[in-house]
């Protein structure tokens, strides 16, 4: 299963690659919105774990726009961010995310969120 990793913090997209190859999946990483568009439009991932701040077009954004389109919306979104407030977990839900996890995350954790979505999925 393939999964796309859109994080801009090296040790945070390091940590989330490892524990999701250790499980199997096909994990690739960009640092940013327009290259997770471009690697998205070259091979449609199942799931995007999607950090909220990224340089230039944010999380959101992004959600938003995969979430309009319909080839994109069926796309697993799991928000990670270290905002803890209701608001950003609201916004991050009415955008299109599947989940939401908040930073730090243990391993274990982001990967019972992947397979519960992907369980939905499926």
């Amino acid at each position: 299963m393939a999964i796309l990793v859109v994080e801009d913090q090296p040790i945070d997209s390091k940590v989330v690659r490892t524990a999701l190859s250790h499980e199997g999946f096909a994990v690739r990483v960009v640092a940013d919105a327009e290259h997770a568009i471009s690697e998205i439009q070259a091979r449609t991932p199942f799931i995007i774990i999607m950090d909220l701040a990224l340089p230039g077009m944010d999380g959101l954004s992004l959600t938003r726009i995969l979430k309009e389109d319909p080839l994109t919306r069926c796309i697993g979104i799991i928000a990670v961010t270290a905002y803890t407030d209701r608001w950003h977990r609201r916004a991050a839900m009415n955008a299109g995310c599947d989940a939401y996890l908040v930073k730090p995350f243990g391993t274990r954790l982001l990967c019972a969120h992947v397979d519960d979505l992907a369980q939905k999925l499926i």
